[in-house]
């Protein structure tokens, strides 16, 4: 995963796992380069089911400089979970240079210790672990996703500024980042609905007067662009939900 600064990617990563029952899951971020460095943590209530983190750039009120960051979610009975973030000032990153920094390690053996252990190599999963249950299924949540039945969105202090990346391997966690949005929406016939809907009224608020036929067709969609760019946006926010408790 990597955040950037701007650009059509800068959105908010989502870390999507499941609970096995209700807990009180604690996050700690750790800087791994160009630092090796504590940065804070966070408390998560976790709900039995799945379950969502959002993660973006700013932390407890600060913004996080660039860098690999790595996000460790434990609880008691628990197999530790880690999650790689890589955090840059550039508009857009390659695959190849997000590969890159999430391998990025400046710590030492022993600063691990202190950290925690939170900056090594990530164990294997279990696969009779009694909490985190893995991977997640499939479902796309955006920075707006609400909560229903066992899905649970944390917001984290998070500007919208995430694009799409890989998680660990084998750890039981996966992200989320809307650009997956076309992958999964076929798979909801609802969210499918909602999204043509949506693009449909949202392709009407932008319609330039001059190609509208008749002018009291372009009188009456010109008087109703906001409402019509409303009621669309509105829409979109709906199909991010549908398909993320899907």
């Amino acid at each position: 995963m990597a955040i950037t600064a701007t650009g059509p990617k800068a959105r908010p990563v989502l870390v999507r796992f499941r609970l096995d029952r209700a807990r009180r899951l604690q996050v700690s971020v750790v800087q791994v380069s160009p630092r090796c460095r504590a940065v804070g943590r966070f408390a998560v209530r976790g709900r039995a089911g799945s379950n969502l983190v959002r993660f973006g750039r700013r932390l407890q009120g600060r913004t996080l400089p660039p860098g690999t960051y790595r996000l460790l979610l434990r609880a008691p009975g628990v197999t530790t979970r880690r999650v790689t973030v890589v955090i840059s000032d550039s508009v857009r990153l390659s695959p190849a240079s997000t590969a890159a920094a999430r391998r990025r390690n400046v710590c030492t053996a022993a600063q691990a210790q202190v950290l925690g252990g939170t900056t090594g190599t990530p164990e294997p999963e279990s696969s009779q672990e009694p909490g985190v249950a893995g991977p997640a299924v499939g479902g796309v949540a955006g920075a707006q996703a609400s909560r229903s039945g066992g899905d649970r969105s944390e917001s984290v202090d998070s500007p919208a500024s995430v694009s799409a990346g890989e998680p660990d391997e084998g750890l039981g966690i996966e992200a989320f980042t809307p650009g997956r949005l076309a992958d999964e929406v076929p798979e909801s016939l609802l969210g499918s609905l909602l999204l043509i809907v949506a693009v449909l009224l949202l392709a009407l608020a932008a319609l330039p007067r001059v190609a509208i036929p008749g002018p009291r067709l372009g009188r009456l969609l010109g008087a109703r662009r906001v409402e019509l760019a409303a009621v669309g946006a509105s829409l979109f926010l709906g199909v991010l939900l549908v398909v993320g408790l899907a």
